[in-house]
């Protein structure tokens, strides 16, 4: 038996059109509501058992839509969604982990503060986890394994197809400018996009900075090309920057940090930041723009949503929209 064809872009949306046309067919010959999502629209299919070629292609639809959006998507992404769902069913099923208690805190933590509270260690995950530390700081102090798994998750974001692709990176800056320029990557975490700049400006050298643990990790996993180029530097944002006026000209560049704190968090990153500024000094803020309601197509909205909603501090982060071009 020969093994049907593979589907194309352009047979699913045939496919979806021929369905499509039989259900409406038959909703309008039949005096039936057509399919809406209008608040007078049908509850459920409003096709009868009686006119079953309508059911037909109801699921015929249904398998294209299905394929047609795994086709789009691509390999990488749909199999990624795959393989996601299958570890959260395993670990839970088995109880190797339970469910998410950061996220069942929520409601117990909107019922302890005030919903206006700005402060990062008043969120579920410090009632969940039964510390008064922020996110952050208890993966450094108390969970290292923790932290070096949140920042190969990172990085895993920035790769090629990822939702934070580096390549963006590359395309929105001239960092060939800069020069022979030292870039200071505040929170740079293991330095994941400070060595995709470097690989692409061989003149320019680079000092991360964040926590002891992922500086750790960094610093072994980095390729000996560009190790002459690179210094992990083990630095909180929230205490003053050092020093750097030995390596010439400084660019300091913060890259999504700023979404994870409420502003008077944020005006503290960037006042840290003084000390170590002199006339002409650069200051990079890389961020991801929230866009209005309706601005986007809604596949883009729930993306930009759903990001924000997965943060480690989500009771507390904040959101960043258009205003913030004005930094």
């Amino acid at each position: 038996m020969e093994a049907a064809p593979d589907p194309t872009l352009q047979g699913l949306t045939a496919r979806l059109d021929e369905s499509s046309k039989i259900i409406s067919d038959c909703t309008s010959q039949n005096g039936l509501l057509e399919l809406s999502f209008d608040a007078n629209g049908p509850a459920q299919f409003p096709v009868p058992p009686s006119s079953p070629e309508a059911h037909i292609a109801r699921l015929q639809l249904l398998e294209a839509a299905k394929l047609l959006e795994r086709l789009v998507r691509g390999p990488i992404e749909a199999a990624n969604r795959i393989a996601a769902n299958a570890v959260w069913h395993a670990l839970s099923k088995t109880h190797i982990a339970d469910a998410d208690e950061q996220a069942a805190r929520y409601t117990d933590q909107l019922s302890a503060h005030p919903i206006d509270n700005e402060e990062p260690t008043s969120s579920g995950f410090q009632l969940a986890n039964k510390t008064d530390l922020t996110v952050f700081d208890y993966f450094d102090e108390v969970k290292p394994k923790r932290a070096e798994r949140f920042g190969l998750a990172m990085s895993s974001l920035s790769l090629p197809g990822g939702i934070f692709d580096s390549a963006h990176v590359l395309r929105s800056f001239d960092w060939a400018s800069l020069g022979t320029a030292t870039v200071a990557d505040v929170g740079g975490g293991q330095g994941h996009i400070s060595r995709v700049i470097a690989e692409a400006s061989p003149n320019m050298s680079f000092v991360v900075q964040d926590y002891a643990n992922p500086s750790a990790v960094g610093e072994e996993a980095l390729p000996t090309n560009l190790c002459s180029r690179f210094e992990f530097m083990p630095h909180h944002f929230f205490t003053a920057q050092p020093d750097l006026s030995n390596r010439g000209e400084v660019v300091f560049y913060i890259r999504l940090i700023l979404h994870d704190w409420p502003n008077k968090y944020c005006i503290r990153i960037l006042r840290n930041l003084i000390p170590a500024l002199k006339n002409g000094s650069k200051v990079l803020v890389n961020e991801s723009i929230l866009p209005p309601v309706g601005a986007v197509n809604r596949a883009l909205e729930k993306l930009g949503k759903y990001v924000r909603s997965s943060s480690p501090a989500v009771q507390t982060i904040q959101d960043v929209d258009a205003d913030w071009l004005w930094l």
